[in-house]
C-alpha cells in the first residue's frame, strides 16, 4: 500500500494478510488466563479462566498448571510476576496436560511468588 506522510510516498505492506489461511502460520487464541497466588492457589480475588484449569505449587517456587490441552506443540504460556517481588520466572516441563513454572529470586534460589499467565494455544 502506497500511502502519502508530509507529501512524501511511504510504501507500506500489510503483513496481516501475508499468511492469512494458511496452514503454516495458524492463528493463536488465548487457552486460559489466571492469577496464582505465592502459595500457589488461584487468586480467587481476580480473573481466572476457565474453571476447569487449575494450579499448585508443587515445591518452593514450582507451580503446576494443569490445562487439559492434550498436546504439548501446540500451546505456549507466557508467566508474569506480579505483587513487586523481584523474581524471574520460567517454563519447564512442557506437557500435554500440563506445564511447569518456576520462580527465582535475583540470587538464583526458587522462590515463592505471586504471578498471572496466559496460555495460546493455535
Amino acid at each position: 500500500m502506497v500511502t502519502k506522510v508530509n507529501n512524501m510516498e511511504e510504501t507500506t505492506r500489510d503483513f496481516s494478510r501475508q499468511f492469512y489461511g494458511q496452514a503454516e502460520f495458524p492463528q493463536p487464541y488465548i487457552w486460559a488466563v489466571g492469577y496464582v497466588t505465592s502459595v500457589g492457589a488461584k487468586d480467587s480475588t481476580r480473573f481466572f479462566f476457565p474453571n476447569g484449569v487449575t494450579v499448585s505449587e508443587t515445591s518452593t517456587g514450582v507451580y503446576k498448571i494443569v490445562h487439559k490441552i492434550g498436546y504439548s506443540d501446540r500451546y505456549l504460556i507466557i508467566p508474569t510476576p506480579i505483587a513487586g517481588v523481584r523474581v524471574s520466572l520460567t517454563v519447564a516441563n512442557i506437557n500435554d496436560d500440563d506445564v511447569e513454572v518456576r520462580a527465582f529470586d535475583d540470587s538464583g534460589a526458587a522462590a515463592s511468588c505471586a504471578f498471572c499467565f496466559t496460555i495460546y494455544t493455535f
